[in-house]
C-alpha cells in the first residue's frame, strides 16, 4: 500500500514577482490611518527596510503545482482608536461553531490597553468575531484574556491568567487565577488554583511565574500549560510545563522545557504544539536579554517524545536560509493539512512554516507586517534599537481553515516606542495560507451542502454541546477534536461511511486524520458505482494523528469513497480531503494569490469572496477594471497532438468578451502561441456570438443563447460548461451542450500545449468573470 508522504517538496516563491528564492519572501504594506514610512522586510537582505513598495495584486507566475507554498492574503484592522489609546500585544483563541452548515470559529483577540511597566495594573480589551475573523463587531474590557484559553472535551472553556498571586504573606506559595465558563464565554467563574513546585525547589520570580501560550488537553484529560519561572539558585529563568489532573483546580510542574545558559540569555516565553505524526511535541522558546534591551536573541527549539515529561537539549531554530531566527513571544499553529506555522516578531512580524509538520525544518518564511523607521541610528549607543520601534512584534495566530491561518499583530508598542507614531495604536490581522502540494482538492462540504454529493453510514449522534460533530464534520476544514465525523456501529460491527460525489473523478491522493491523539484503525476504498469496491488505498493501523497525513496512489476512477473503522470501535474521522488528477479546483491554492501551475498572470487570482466557485468556495477571478491593460493568465502543459480542455465559466459584472486560447508550439521548447483563439462577444444579449481569430480578423462560427449576467457585485450568473476538443487542424467547442466546429486557426503550431484566458481591457473595461474546475488532458 502507498504510505503517507509527509515531507513535501518546497520552494520559497514570491507571488508578486514570480521569482523563486531559497529563503523568505515578501512583505505587507499597510498604514492604519496615519502617515508613516512603511518598510518591507525580507530575512537575509542586507537592509530589509529599503525594498520599494509593490502593488497588492499579484503579477507573474504561480508556484509549481507539486510543491508546498506560503502566501499572504488580505489584511485589515480589527481595532483602532484615537492617538494615545493603547492597544498592543494581541493574543487570539476561540472555538468552533456551526453557521449555515459550515464550521466557523468564534475568535477572541485580547490585547493590553495599559503601559507596559510593572507599576501599572493590567487593562485587557477583547475583540470578538463570530464569523471566523471576517468582522470584529464588539470590543470590551474583560477580566480574562485569550493568552491561555481552551475549550475542553466536556464543552467548558478554561482560561489561565498571565500573572499568578502570592498565596500567603510570606510569599512561599502561589495560586493561578483560573477562569471557567460553561456557556461559551457568556459568564465566567474564577478559581485560585495552587501551584506546587518540585520537591526541594522554591519559586524565586516575583509572584512565582508567568503563563505563556499553549494551554493543551491530553486525551486522558490532563491539562498542560507552558510557563516560565526562576527557582532559588538558578542563574536565570527557565521555561517549564505545568500540569493539572483535576480540571485546572491545582497544578504541579511536569517538566523543565529549557534552562538559561546564563543570566545574560534568560529563556522565558515558550509555546508548544504537537507535530503532525504520533505524539511528538515541539517547543519554541524565546531567549531574552539580561540587560533589558529591546535587542533579541535566537529562538530555541526542543522536542518531547513522552507527552512533555522530558525534552531534548535545546538548539537554535534555523530559518530557510540556515541562519538562527531571532524573535520574541513565539506562537505555533498546526494546520489541519499538517503544515506547522510559527509566528514571532522583533524585528517585524514574521511567519515560518515547517512544511512536513515535524518542526525540525522551517523551509518557508515571510514578513507579515513591518513598520520600523527607515533610518537606524547606531552612533548614539542605541545598538540599532530603532529597528525595533513601531510594532512590538507580539504576534498571535489561530487556524481559519484546512490551509489558512489568521495572523494578528500590533502596529505600535506601548511606552516611548510609539512616540514617533503619534501614539496611534491598532491591532491588525492578515490571512496566511500554507498549502500542501496538489491543486485538485475537491470541496466536498460545499457539494454536501448543495446536495450534489451525499453521505451515508453509521454515525454517532450529534451532541447538543458540540454541533460541529456531525456527518459532514470530516470535511469542514477544522481539526479540533469534536469537529469530526464520528463513526459508530450500535451493534458492535465495523462502523463506516460512504461518500457519493457529484460525478466520477480520477482520484490520486487522500488526506486523512483519525481522532486526535488516540491510536485508531481505518481503511479507505474507492468505487465507480458504490457496489464493486477496490482494494483499500489507505490502511491505517493504530495511527496517532494530530493533523492529516496524505496518501498518494495511481489515478483511480471513482465516484464513491468508503471509510471503515475497526470492529466495535467508535472512530472519529476528524478531517479528510480528496484530490483528483488533471483538474485545477483552486481549493488548495492560497486566496488572493496566483494559482500554482499557472503563469503570466495579471489581474487574475484565486478568491473565495461571495459568490465563490462552482459548487465550491474558491474559484479563479478574472477582473478587468482598467482601460489600459487586460486581465490574463496562462497554464502551460506538456506538448501533445490532441488536447481536451474543460472549464466552468460564470459572469459577474459587465458584458465584455471572454477570450480563451488553446496554446501550441511549432516545435518542442518553442514559446507557446495561440493556435486556437476564441472569444464570446455580447454575452449580455439574447444571442451571444462565439468567434475565432484567423487570418487577422475575428470570425463568427456559432451563436449561443443568452448568458446570464447580474451586473451586481454578487451573485454571479449561471455557471456554463465549456469543452474544447482540439488537434492542430480542427477544434470542436461545446458550450452548455451546443457544439461548434472550426478549422480556422490563429497562429501556426503543430503541437498543443496549454490554455490562456484574457479579457479585452484596451477599450472596454470593468468586466468580472469566474473560472473553475479547469481540466486539461
Amino acid at each position: 500500500m502507498p504510505e503517507p508522504s509527509n515531507r513535501p517538496t518546497v520552494a520559497v516563491r514570491s507571488r508578486r514577482s514570480g521569482r523563486v528564492r531559497r529563503g523568505a519572501t515578501g512583505a505587507l504594506i499597510a498604514a492604519f490611518g496615519l502617515t508613516m514610512v512603511i518598510s518591507v522586510s525580507q530575512p537575509g537582505d542586507a537592509d530589509p527596510r529599503n525594498t520599494e513598495l509593490t502593488d497588492f495584486a499579484p503579477v507573474g507566475d504561480g508556484g509549481p503545482a507539486d510543491e508546498a507554498g506560503l502566501d499572504l492574503g488580505a489584511n485589515w484592522t480589527i481595532f483602532g482608536a484615537a492617538p494615545g489609546q493603547k492597544a498592543t500585544a494581541p493574543t487570539a483563541a476561540g472555538f468552533d461553531t456551526v453557521v449555515d452548515g459550515r464550521t466557523v470559529k468564534q475568535i477572541n483577540v485580547s490585547f493590553s490597553a495599559n503601559p507596559d511597566v510593572a507599576t501599572e495594573d493590567s487593562v485587557t480589551l477583547t475583540s470578538t468575531s463570530r464569523d471566523g475573523g471576517r468582522t470584529f463587531l464588539t470590543t470590551q474590557p474583560t477580566d480574562w484574556a485569550s493568552l491561555s484559553y481552551l475549550r475542553l472535551s466536556d464543552g467548558s472553556i478554561k482560561e489561565v491568567d498571565f500573572i499568578p498571586e502570592w498565596a500567603d504573606s510570606g510569599h512561599t506559595a502561589i495560586v493561578l487565577d483560573v477562569h471557567s465558563s460553561d456557556d461559551l464565554g457568556e459568564t465566567w467563574t474564577g478559581t485560585k488554583a495552587p501551584v506546587t513546585p518540585p520537591e526541594g525547589k522554591k519559586f524565586a520570580l516575583e509572584r512565582g511565574l508567568r503563563i505563556t501560550r499553549g494551554l493543551m488537553e491530553l486525551p486522558d484529560g490532563t491539562l498542560l500549560q507552558p510557563a516560565y519561572t526562576q527557582y532559588a539558585g538558578d542563574v536565570g529563568w527557565r521555561s517549564i510545563l505545568l500540569q493539572s489532573t483535576d480540571d485546572g483546580g491545582s497544578w504541579t510542574v511536569r517538566s523543565t522545557i529549557a534552562t538559561s545558559a546564563s543570566a545574560d540569555y534568560p529563556v522565558n516565553e515558550a509555546t508548544i504544539s504537537f507535530t503532525r505524526d504520533s505524539d511528538r511535541m515541539v517547543a519554541v522558546i524565546r531567549q531574552g536579554t539580561g540587560a533589558g534591551s529591546a535587542l533579541v536573541h535566537p529562538l530555541l527549539q526542543t522536542f518531547s517524545d513522552d507527552l512533555g515529561k522530558t525534552w531534548s537539549d535545546p538548539t537554535e531554530l534555523l530559518g530557510p536560509d540556515g541562519e538562527p531566527v531571532d524573535g520574541i513571544q513565539p506562537t505555533m499553529v498546526l494546520q489541519p493539512n499538517g503544515m506547522l506555522l510559527m509566528s514571532t516578531g522583533r524585528p517585524a512580524n514574521r511567519v515560518y512554516v515547517s512544511a512536513d509538520g515535524s518542526g525540525e525544518h522551517w523551509e518557508l518564511a515571510d514578513t507579515v507586517f513591518d513598520n520600523a523607521p527607515k533610518t537606524t541610528n547606531t552612533e548614539q549607543g542605541n545598538a540599532g534599537q530603532e529597528r525595533y520601534f513601531g510594532s512590538g512584534g507580539n504576534t498571535s495566530m489561530i487556524g481559519a481553515g484546512a490551509n489558512r491561518t489568521l495572523f494578528f499583530y500590533d502596529t505600535c508598542i506601548t511606552n516611548n516606542w510609539c512616540h514617533s507614531y503619534n501614539e496611534q495604536y491598532s491591532i491588525g490581522a492578515r490571512y496566511v495560507s500554507a498549502v500542501t502540494p496538489g491543486v485538485g482538492k475537491i470541496d466536498v462540504l460545499s457539494k454536501l451542502l448543495d446536495h450534489t454529493a451525499t453521505l451515508s453510514g453509521s454515525f454517532a449522534d450529534t451532541p447538543a454541546t458540540f454541533p460541529e460533530q456531525r456527518p459532514e464534520g470530516a470535511f469542514d476544514g477544522s481539526s479540533t477534536p469534536r469537529a469530526a465525523t464520528v463513526l459508530h456501529d450500535a451493534k458492535g460491527g465495523k462502523p463506516s461511511m460512504t461518500l457519493q460525489l457529484d460525478r466520477t473523478y480520477s482520484l490520486n491522493k487522500i488526506g486523512l486524520m483519525l481522532g486526535d491523539g488516540q491510536p485508531l484503525d481505518a481503511t479507505v476504498q474507492l468505487s465507480t458505482d458504490g457496489k464493486a469496491w477496490g482494494a483499500p488505498v489507505i490502511k491505517a493501523r493504530q495511527r496517532t494523528d494530530h493533523a492529516m497525513s496524505y496518501s498518494s496512489f495511481a489515478d483511480t476512477r471513482a465516484r464513491y469513497v468508503r471509510v471503515t473503522g475497526a470492529e466495535s470501535v467508535t472512530t472519529p474521522i476528524t478531517e479528510m480531503e480528496l484530490y483528483a488528477a488533471d483538474i485545477d479546483t483552486f481549493e488548495n491554492d492560497a486566496e488572493l494569490a496566483i494559482p500554482r501551475g499557472w503563469s503570466k498572470s495579471k489581474n487574475v487570482n484565486v478568491q473565495s469572496i461571495a459568490p465563490g466557485g462552482y459548487h465550491s468556495q474558491r474559484a479563479l477571478r478574472i477582473e478587468d477594471r482598467y482601460t489600459d491593460q487586460a486581465a490574463s493568465i496562462s497554464k502551460i502543459t506538456s506538448d501533445t497532438d490532441h488536447q481536451v480542455t474543460d472549464f466552468r465559466l460564470a459572469y459577474e459584472f459587465g458584458g465584455d468578451p471572454l477570450y480563451f486560447a488553446i496554446q501550441g508550439r511549432s516545435q518542442t521548447g518553442a514559446d507557446p502561441v495561440d493556435r486556437w483563439h476564441f472569444r464570446i462577444i455580447d454575452p449580455q444579449t439574447s444571442k451571444p456570438q462565439l468567434q475565432t481569430y484567423s487570418a487577422g480578423r475575428w470570425q463568427t462560427f456559432g451563436t449561443l443563447p443568452g448568458l446570464e449576467i447580474t451586473n451586481v457585485a454578487n451573485p454571479v450568473g449561471k455557471w456554463h460548461q465549456v469543452h474544447v476538443d482540439a488537434t492542430a487542424t480542427k477544434a470542436e467547442v461545446t458550450i452548455d451542450g451546443r457544439v461548434f466546429t472550426t478549422s480556422m486557426a490563429a497562429e501556426p503550431a503543430t503541437l498543443l500545449s496549454g490554455l490562456r484566458f484574457h479579457s479585452d481591457g484596451m477599450e472596454l473595461y470593468h468586466t468580472e468573470m469566474w473560472i473553475d474546475d479547469v481540466e486539461i488532458s
